[in-house]
């Protein structure tokens, strides 16, 4: 217990260093990217997953190597492959021209109900495991930025190459799965809430009401669908233990702003989906960190999807703000409309 508060001390302790002395802010949102790097590691998660998992985490790389870029719109069954494998995160950004004469980017394009635009195909049963046996590559994926709240907002996302949520037996999994969760931390860089992903919406709990493990909050990762919830104690024999911020846990990357991604992160910027597109909209594949869909809203602060087969997209709903990449995000520093939607919208 002595040696945790002294580590929590000297920490403490080098943040104020770093806030004072002010280096390099190279996403441009204000914050010295050394101080982000450090809070982020302060406050980094643990993260249980079930023994039960069948879909492990990956790294943005790793999957990519493991399927291919293609467009797609209701002219071409299955869409017309871009780039496969994908080479490199660079490749990830095209762009095209619609039959309808419109532009179509995939780095600014939503398609509201994933009907057109690009995705990334989903990839072969033996690779959707993920990273089973290899947790040192499992990487969290950071983003930091200042809150409304006078404080800082650290994020955690994770990938998986598939989700496999079950429901009475039925499968109605898709590819290309995203979740995380956000501490908001305030002033004093203390935690005050933290918002977990989940399947449709965003819960937000008082600091208090989190286990935590020193300055790490101790995550449950819902087996097949991935959604993150509070944990306790876990029993060894229960979880795979990921503490996220070590090389064991597979260590954490800041992926920087949308507008100015850091680490050659440039993956945020891309606005397609990670997952192909199929009959129905929950199976079909979902949004990366920076235009995922949990918790959208629109301008009008209505909720910008209804749990639905078939796009629940709201229809009065001219801009859809991406909550989950945005959620407190103080609006002084960094361009909201830029940051938290898509530049155009598709079908």
């Amino acid at each position: 217990m002595l040696r945790r508060w002294l580590l929590v001390l000297f920490v403490s302790a080098s943040v104020a260093l770093i806030a004072a002395a002010g280096v390099a802010d190279s996403d441009q949102d204000g914050i010295d990217d050394q101080l982000e790097d450090a809070l982020a590691e302060r406050f980094a998660p643990v993260v249980h997953h079930q023994r039960s998992e069948t879909n492990y985490p990956v790294n943005v790389d790793w999957l990519l190597a493991r399927t291919s870029l293609r467009e797609y719109d209701e002219r071409l069954a299955g869409g017309r492959e871009v780039a496969g494998p994908v080479s490199s995160q660079a490749a990830l950004l095209a762009r095209t021209t619609a039959h309808d004469g419109r532009t179509v980017t995939s780095d600014g394009t939503r398609s509201v109900c994933k009907e057109s635009g690009y995705f990334l195909a989903d990839v072969d049963k033996a690779s959707r495991a993920g990273l089973r046996e290899d947790p040192r590559r499992w990487t969290t994926y950071v983003h930091a930025y200042d809150n409304v709240g006078g404080g800082v907002t650290i994020q955690y996302w994770r990938l998986y190459a598939y989700d496999e949520t079950r429901v009475l037996w039925i499968d109605w999994g898709h590819g290309g799965d995203w979740e995380g969760i956000a501490v908001h931390l305030d002033r004093t860089h203390q935690p005050e809430t933290v918002g977990l992903l989940g399947h449709t919406g965003i819960e937000r709990l008082a600091a208090r009401e989190m286990a935590w493990e020193g300055t790490h909050p101790l995550i449950w990762s819902e087996a097949g669908g991935h959604a993150s919830r509070k944990a306790g104690a876990r029993s060894a024999m229960e979880v795979t233990r990921q503490e996220t911020w070590t090389a064991d846990g597979g260590g954490l990357v800041n992926v920087g702003e949308k507008s100015h991604p850091r680490n050659g992160q440039v993956f945020v910027q891309y606005s397609g989906l990670w997952g192909a597109p199929h009959r129905w909209f929950v199976t079909s594949g979902y949004w990366g960190p920076a235009f995922n869909e949990t918790g959208a809203v629109c301008d009008n602060g209505r909720s910008a999807y209804r749990i639905s087969l078939r796009c629940g997209a709201e229809s009065a709903c001219p801009r859809i703000v991406h909550t989950a990449w945005c959620d407190r995000m103080d609006g002084e520093r960094l361009n909201l409309a830029r940051e938290c939607s898509a530049a155009t919208s598709a079908p």
